[in-house]
């Protein structure tokens, strides 16, 4: 069965029941089968937060050459201009300086330090927690 149960430009939009609403999407050019190319979701919560959870990875062969910071842009434009969402959030080990200059690239700013926030490979990992607005994002679209 295809995640996808819906389709708004390049995002491909769908729902698994035991992990709630998420999109999934891959930034135009990433269609290398078998790398694992570029995949940004997101992980929805509506009422008062209004806000997505945001995580991203890419193949290492397929690194330095834009497509994560295309497909997180794409994300956040989704989940702004489409999903109607207030705040996009990822966290990030410190130590993954890609991923960082990534958020960074987006425009995301760091807002704090969560300490032992994920179980990694049977480690709690501390990491940084990056946030984006619906305001910054309009912002910078202005530019």
């Amino acid at each position: 069965a295809s995640l996808a149960q819906g389709r708004i430009g390049p995002v491909d939009v769908g729902m698994i029941p035991h992990l709630g609403p998420r999109v999934v999407l891959a930034a135009k050019g990433m269609e290398q089968r078998g790398k694992g190319a570029a995949n940004a979701k997101d992980r929805i919560g509506r009422g008062p937060w209004q806000n997505a959870t945001l995580g991203y990875w890419i193949d290492k062969d397929a690194g330095g050459r834009g497509h994560a910071t295309r497909a997180v842009r794409l994300a956040v434009r989704f989940a702004f201009e489409h999903a109607g969402l207030h705040r996009v959030q990822p966290a990030i080990i410190p130590r993954n300086v890609r991923s960082v200059r990534v958020a960074e690239k987006v425009g995301f700013r760091l807002e704090g330090r969560a300490l032992r926030y994920l179980k990694i490979n049977g480690v709690w990992e501390d990491h940084d927690v990056y946030a984006l607005t619906v305001e910054d994002w309009d912002r910078m679209s202005r530019r």
